[in-house]
């Protein structure tokens, strides 16, 4: 063989003088034959100085009809060449493969499997694979020679400096391209780590090794506990050493990869391999606020959901992974965030979201709490979050509502960690915490703290429910007006401290602190989410529901707007109306002006704001103040100079549970289909039971019909429009899907080709068509509609 010839060559020199056994450097395979017992190269280092430099003989060597110009490098996986395509005129590199390979005629089939699947890859971002060669046994794999720099070491030249926000996602997108290619292609490297990165001149990112893990035992445990490959990228499957690994362990190892760009550290860590495996199985990594305070969080949620210990809530695919990362790269280009701050992302659990005691079924939901510090630049500037720092992020529960206290020193916000919705005031210093309701039955929300900051009003379900007043300390807590809370917005205290205003069923109402009679405010629609401006002389509230209302026969939607009125609810003045999207929460700035309010539009839900006149009046279009932060609720101190929030997300997705099983199943049974963040309903089988349709707000807020293969590959979206789509249902065939859509302003039931195609209208009635489905043999569509007043079923052909 050849590599072989130039070790025997040697023993033969040497076996006169020397009864030691010599070992191939690459592979350590036996090569002699004595019976002395083995000794160690350094027993005698000039004879290990003379084997590595035959090695070095290669140079200039000619093998086949590659001529070796220089050595590039060797590791686990063996040692690199740059070499010269004397065919083809061009460098190469070529990568001599540890013998243990292919030493026998079963592992060397298997190798040229693997490298046969990674060698059809054809990918920018991929390593290609040239030829698969074999001179004297020895195989050797000829590849695209880069002119470039490993990742690792451009990130260990930065540090303790950081790798550029923008340049590390552009890498991160390349690598996740990268990895979505190949696993689509079915093959998984098993080693990705920063070394195996390669980045060329151009900055084009470069896998190298792809299909080589598997045969080389890549990153796997032996039998006493020794590491081949790098510990620190490992997956927890393969730290506990499954045999089965999947494109998971890949998304866990970008994960890692994504955390050393953005910190020059591993996530996991320890002296040894073996603790770094202890840690990887069993302990959480620190959360990247602590160490590089300018990343976003969206960077965070995606990380987190890299190295979910539990394989199954990793993302499902690397598509997803390259979907959120250039979603966030494209908000960061446009430069639209205010947000220069890391805010740590944890799911928490799956279960309900209470807000203000409405409970909504919700899947993933996520909720914790964060104070925004000097909300205010300059006086009279911008308004810019400029430093933010997490108050909740590892327990085990949902925190929601926060309200900071005016002089800003606390915060109050409902928390379920005890089991049911409670009120709980956090020190923001300390992090002390009291819960005020923790001995009360009954759930608790839409509590607002008093002008003076010494009491905080609430809503209960106790005792039948009612608007209750307790002190920030505890204690017994006072009823003001017994209130059906069923549905019950936001509660808000005058700035004299004398009323408490709240809308109940989408009406209006004021009622002393001190306790009496209610007075209803009338007006021309329902409300949501009333607060009093600084001087008391008006009341900024959300007019118009956030779902289907009675009009025309529960005709269009109608959008909901920012309005202001004076107390008695006259002289309504529009300050941001009928937007695309939903408003909450609108609440005055200090200085009366400014309004600011949450907008989720476009999937996303943001804080916003508007500058205004003294009556609510606006003076300009409304601006951003965060961009993709994911915000639920939020509230302002009295001078305007701390915020508090909360973050997280709601996802709907699919699941599938096997049938015929003879026993109650539970999620423990049940396989996650989707992942992404996205509303998931309204799901129909395709007649040959292949496909899937259903209608998703992945990705823009507006719901559009997609279908997936039902193994949860070949994402498509069959519409892409201005408008909400639903109900989808495939027509006997297979070929067609019928779905209804507000596309003219009313709901409509439509058509559109399966394999791609305009949708085209069945009906045109100024009413509610909804809920479609064909008859079984193709000729009628059945569906709802209130045509005649009533609900009724409707037939077209």
């Amino acid at each position: 063989m050849f590599f072989n010839s130039l070790i025997y060559q040697l023993i033969n020199e040497k076996e006169k003088k020397s009864n030691w056994k010599i070992y191939q450097l690459i592979g350590l395979k036996q090569l002699s034959s004595s019976s002395a017992i083995a000794q160690d190269y350094n027993r005698n280092s000039s004879l290990f100085k003379e084997v590595k430099s035959r090695f070095m003989e290669m140079i200039g060597r000619t093998i086949l009809h590659y001529k070796i110009l220089e050595k590039l490098g060797e590791g686990g996986m063996g040692v690199v060449y740059k070499a010269l395509d004397t065919k083809l005129n061009r460098e190469v590199a070529i990568k001599f493969l540890p013998y243990h390979i292919a030493s026998g005629e079963e592992e060397r089939k298997r190798f040229k499997i693997e490298a046969q699947a990674a060698a059809a890859l054809n990918h920018p971002n991929i390593s290609t694979i040239h030829a698969i060669e074999e001179i004297d046994g020895e195989t050797f794999i000829v590849m695209e020679y880069i002119k470039g720099r490993e990742l690792k070491d451009i990130i260990n030249s930065s540090f303790p400096n950081f790798l550029n926000l923008r340049k590390v996602l552009e890498y991160a997108i390349q690598i996740a391209e990268g990895l979505n290619a190949a696993h689509k292609e079915g093959v998984i490297h098993r080693d990705i780590k920063s070394a195996n990165i390669m980045i060329t001149e151009k900055d084009q990112v470069k896998i190298m090794d792809f299909g080589l893990a598997k045969v080389c035992g890549g990153a796997q445990l032996t039998k006493d506990h020794s590491i081949l490959g790098t510990a620190a990228y490992m997956s927890p499957e393969q730290a506990l050493g499954e045999k089965k690994i999947g494109y998971r362990t890949d998304i866990w190892s970008f994960g890692v990869i994504l955390y050393e760009m953005l910190t020059g550290q591993f996530p996991f860590q320890g002296e040894y391999d073996s603790a770094i495996i202890y840690a990887i199985v069993n302990e959480k990594y620190i959360p990247i606020t602590e160490k590089r305070p300018d990343t976003p969080i969206e960077i965070e949620h995606i990380i987190d959901k890299c190295l979910q210990k539990d394989k199954k809530n990793r993302y499902h695919l690397a598509s997803h992974l390259v979907s959120d990362l250039k979603k966030l790269k494209k908000s960061i280009d446009s430069d639209k965030s205010s947000v220069k701050v890391v805010l740590p992302l944890r799911k928490l659990r799956r279960g309900l979201l209470v807000s203000i005691l409405i409970a909504a079924a919700l899947v993933l939901a996520t909720a914790f709490l964060v104070i925004g510090y000097n909300l205010f630049h300059q006086a009279g500037g911008e308004p810019k979050i400029v430093h933010a720092r997490a108050l909740t992020t590892t327990m085990a529960a949902q925190e929601v509502y926060p309200q900071i206290s005016p002089d800003g020193t606390k915060v109050a916000y409902n928390s379920d960690e005890e089991g049911k919705w409670d009120l709980i005031v956090r020190q923001i210093s300390s992090g002390q915490t009291l819960n005020l309701t923790k001995n009360e039955k009954g759930r608790v929300g839409g509590q607002a703290w008093s002008p003076d900051g010494n009491w905080i009003a609430f809503a209960s379900t106790r005792d039948g429910g009612g608007i209750y007043v307790i002190s920030e300390y505890g204690g017994v807590a006072r009823m003001i007006v017994a209130q059906s809370i069923e549905n019950l917005g936001r509660i808000n205290w005058s700035p004299d401290g004398k009323k408490l205003v709240y809308i109940e069923k989408g009406k209006l109402y004021t009622v002393l602190a001190s306790g009496g009679e209610r007075e209803h405010i009338p007006l021309p629609r329902d409300a949501r989410d009333p607060a009093w401006s600084p001087d008391g002389e008006r009341i900024v509230l959300i007019l118009g529901s956030e779902l289907f209302v009675e009009k025309k026969s529960l005709g269009p939607l109608i959008k909901s707007g920012i309005w202001t009125i004076r107390p008695d609810g006259s002289d309504a003045i529009a300050v941001f109306d009928n937007p695309e999207g939903l408003l909450f929460s609108p609440t005055w700035a200090n200085d009366g002006k400014r309004i600011f309010f949450k907008w989720n539009q476009k999937g996303t839900r943001d804080l916003w704001w508007v500058p205004v006149e003294k009556n609510g009046k606006p003076l300009g279009s409304a601006r951003p103040l965060t961009a993709g932060l994911n915000t639920y609720d939020f509230s302002l101190t009295k001078d305007g100079s701390k915020l508090a929030y909360t973050i997280g997300g709601m996802n709907v997705n699919i699941w599938s549970l096997p049938l015929g099983a003879h026993r109650m199943l539970t999620m423990n049974d049940a396989l996650q289909m989707t992942y992404e963040n996205q509303f998931v309903s309204s799901l129909a089988m395709s007649p040959d039971h292949k496909w899937l349709a259903f209608n998703s707000s992945r990705f823009d807020g507006l719901s559009n019909i997609w279908m997936m293969h039902k193994d949860g590959q070949n994402f498509r979206q069959l519409t892409a429009d201005s408008s909400h789509n639903f109900y989808p249902s495939w027509s006997p065939d297979g070929s067609r899907i019928a779905f209804s859509s507000d596309q003219t302003g009313n709901m409509e039931i439509y058509l559109i080709p399966v394999n791609g195609g305009p949708a085209t209208a069945l009906t045109a009635d100024p009413a509610v068509d909804a809920h479609p489905s064909w008859s079984p043999d193709g000729e009628e569509i059945v569906f709802h509609s209130n045509r005649s007043g009533n609900f009724d079923l409707w037939a077209t052909s």
